[in-house]
C-alpha cells in the first residue's frame, strides 16, 4: 500500500526521508526493465529504456545516455517504486509524475498538498492517516473534505 504523509512529523521514526531525489536516485535506483517503468520513462521525458543505467533521450542522434538525466520528477516516482522502505519527497512532482500515484501499490511519500487534476481509472492502493483507500477519487475528497475542516 501507498502511506501518503502530510509532513514530515508524520513519518513513523525508522523510515528515512529523502527530499533530495535526484541524488538518492543517481546512487540508489537502477531502471527496471518493465511496462510500468518504460511508460514512466516515456510520458514524462519522452525518454526509453537501455539498460538499468542508460535510457535513449529525445534526441536519438545522442545514442545512450546515463539514467542521471532524467528529470527530478522521472527520478521521484522510480524512486518510490523501487525503494518502498524508503519516504519521498513529492514536493518537485507535477501533474505529470502525480498522475502514476494512484498506480503505485508499495511505498511512503511526502505531499503535502494531496490534489491533482486525475482522469485515469480510480482503483489505487492508499493509506491516509491510517484509513486504507481503493479509490483515487475517494481519497482526494476525504483530503479536501480535511482541508475544508
Amino acid at each position: 500500500m501507498l502511506k501518503i504523509y502530510r509532513t514530515c512529523d508524520e513519518v513513523p521514526k525508522g523510515i528515512r526521508i529523502v527530499r533530495d531525489n535526484d541524488t538518492y536516485f543517481n546512487y540508489h535506483t537502477v531502471l527496471q526493465n518493465n511496462a510500468f517503468t518504460r511508460e514512466i520513462l516515456y510520458t514524462i521525458d519522452k525518454a526509453q529504456y537501455v539498460s538499468e543505467f542508460t535510457v535513449l533521450g529525445r534526441t536519438k542522434a545522442l545514442g545512450s545516455l546515463s539514467k542521471q538525466v532524467l528529470s527530478t520528477g522521472t527520478k521521484t516516482i522510480l524512486n518510490i517504486l523501487n525503494n518502498p522502505d524508503d519516504c519521498f519527497d513529492l514536493s518537485g512532482c507535477g501533474d505529470n509524475v502525480l498522475q502514476f500515484l494512484p498506480r503505485v501499490t508499495d511505498g511512503n511519500v511526502i505531499w503535502d498538498m494531496p490534489c491533482l487534476v486525475y482522469c485515469g481509472a480510480p482503483d489505487c492502493h492508499i493509506e491516509y492517516k491510517g484509513k486504507a483507500y481503493r479509490n483515487f477519487y475517494e481519497f482526494l475528497c476525504a483530503v479536501e473534505k480535511e482541508e475544508r475542516g
